[in-house]
């Protein structure tokens, strides 16, 4: 997974950024994530924004356009950690700091003009396999509130080695802004699946997750995807199918009003003395919420 070489990055050149790596609820996007947001839902994002943990990675692929080829579009994997630093809602006064990763291939390179060949010549002279673009920065909304960019700097890497540093008054610095927008855009649109309080959260834990952390922390490592729990964002039913709960008749299919907990503003008139109040809402789940299947622990998370 593309998170294991951003901690591997981490532990070595981000010291800062290690125990909120170590601490990162990882989820895990097996679909490609293409909604955009219109604007109702972005100016409710940016307003509402709330992390299930408040140190979140993400691990998931995108579609870009192909700059090589008009309308084609191609899957890139992007992967990050953001970090709740305040306790109010929303995306205010960089409340939100995000750190992500993204490889860099040669299609890419070549749309980067004269930097971007710079680049693909070290690559072939040194023999480099992989070049990442690592960015870090802060939520802020920007022109209109039709976008999410960030104040950024952003690095780049030669198979885990740092090859180039880029910060707000370097003359390259305009690209990877747009990059780290589109970082940060995508993944408003993990989060705002992940908030939907239709779909679930299913937490996985390997073999030995708890062993494996503290040997990693006491070794001052980071704990890499393989080991450590693992999160994906699923309707009922999925979740039902996946561990088994399918057959059997009760607990067949999705149940009728199965919601996460979650909050709810009240907007109906109906609501004379109460509209426009945000209230909680329990969680309703029927039937099991935790099984074992070989090594693995399942647990259907319902107050997220």
């Amino acid at each position: 997974m593309l998170f294991d070489s951003l901690v591997s990055i981490i532990e070595r050149y981000y010291p800062s950024w290690k125990e909120y790596a170590n601490q990162a609820r990882l989820f895990y996007f097996p679909d490609v994530i293409d909604n955009p947001l219109g604007k109702e839902q972005f100016d409710y994002l940016y307003d509402n924004f709330f992390l299930p943990f408040p140190i979140t990675g993400l691990d998931f692929s995108v579609l870009a356009i192909n700059p090589k080829s008009s309308g084609e579009k191609i899957k890139e994997a992007i992967a990050g950690i953001i970090v709740d630093t305040g306790d109010e809602r929303g995306l205010k006064e960089d409340n939100k700091i995000s750190i992500f990763i993204q490889e860099i291939e040669n299609k890419r390179l070549e749309n980067l003009g004269e930097l971007g060949e710079y680049f693909i010549n070290m690559r072939k002279a040194l023999q480099i396999k992989k070049v990442y673009a690592v960015s870090m920065g802060t939520f802020v909304k920007i022109d209109g509130g039709y976008a999410m960019g960030g104040r950024c700097t952003t690095d780049i890497f030669y198979d885990n080695n740092p090859a180039g540093h880029f910060d707000k008054d370097s003359p390259q610095m305009g690209i990877y802004q747009e990059r780290f927008l589109q970082y940060s855009y995508r993944a408003l649109m993990a989060i705002l699946k992940i908030n939907n309080p239709e779909y679930f959260i299913l937490e996985e834990e390997p073999k030995n997750y708890e062993l494996n952390f503290n040997r990693n922390k006491r070794a001052g490592k980071i704990l890499r995807s393989a080991h450590r729990k693992r999160y994906t964002v699923l309707r009922p039913k999925e979740i039902r199918t996946k561990l088994g709960w399918k057959s059997g008749g009760e607990f067949k299919g999705n149940f009728i009003g199965d919601r996460r907990a979650h909050e709810r503003i009240l907007r109906h008139p109906r609501f004379t003395n109460m509209r426009w109040q945000r209230i909680f809402v329990q969680a309703h789940w029927v039937g099991p919420s935790e099984t074992k299947i070989g090594k693995r622990k399942y647990k259907v998370l319902k107050d997220r």
